[in-house]
């Protein structure tokens, strides 16, 4: 058996003790599963500079995504059930327009935005990625987007046009806001896909 000085025992018995300690905790610290922030999915910068998450939908709430256009009649048209929309459903939906032409400037869009009274965040996607994401291809198209970034509905606002240049005199069916409707409630989407009547998405 060997044998230590004082000051070489203590020194020991640190050690073993520090040894002993480590390989207890070493594999609760290999359990414990690694911290990642949540994927928000891909981001846009408004036209007030803030960056935006389309995508990034938590429980208990909806995302709306509405393509727009600067000379879209029929997308002008909506400009008012836009507004009413996102005054309906202030603090359960999030509403985002984005302008996918590629010529579209910061001040036109803006003036666009002041024009027709918009309160919701404008969003510029000159590279179509949310389009292309999501298969967008008409103004005024609108995608719902549940909780944990699934689209559940992707269509037409209402059918208050029925072809180019042909509307009702009021909307019979309100497809986007029955899609909301689902979401919060928790239900599924009973209509997951309309066609749109509006103007091309020009994504080349």
């Amino acid at each position: 058996m060997m044998s230590y000085p004082g000051n070489q025992l203590n020194c020991a018995m640190k050690l073993a003790i520090a040894l002993i300690m480590l390989v207890g905790i070493a594999p609760l610290a290999s359990a414990a599963p690694a911290s990642r922030p949540s994927d928000q999915g891909p981001a846009l910068t408004d036209l007030q500079n803030v960056e935006r998450h389309p995508l990034d939908v938590q429980a208990g709430h909806v995302s709306v995504i509405i393509w727009i256009g600067v000379d879209c009649p029929i997308s002008n048209a909506y400009a008012p059930e836009i507004n009413r929309l996102c005054k309906q459903y202030e603090g359960k939906a999030t509403f985002y327009l984005i302008h996918d032409d590629t010529d579209i400037t910061v001040d036109v869009a803006r003036k666009h935005t002041k024009d027709f009274g918009f309160t919701c965040p404008v969003l510029i996607d000159k590279h179509h990625v949310f389009s292309k994401l999501l298969d967008a291809g008409v103004t005024p198209e609108c995608a719902v987007i549940a909780p944990g970034g699934k689209m559940v509905y992707r269509g037409r606002i209402s059918d208050l046009y029925y072809g180019l240049g042909q509307r009702r005199f009021k909307a019979t069916t309100h497809e986007l806001a029955d899609a909301m409707d689902d979401v919060l409630a928790g239900r599924d989407v009973k209509v997951t896909r309309t066609k749109v009547v509006g103007c091309t998405i020009d994504q080349s």
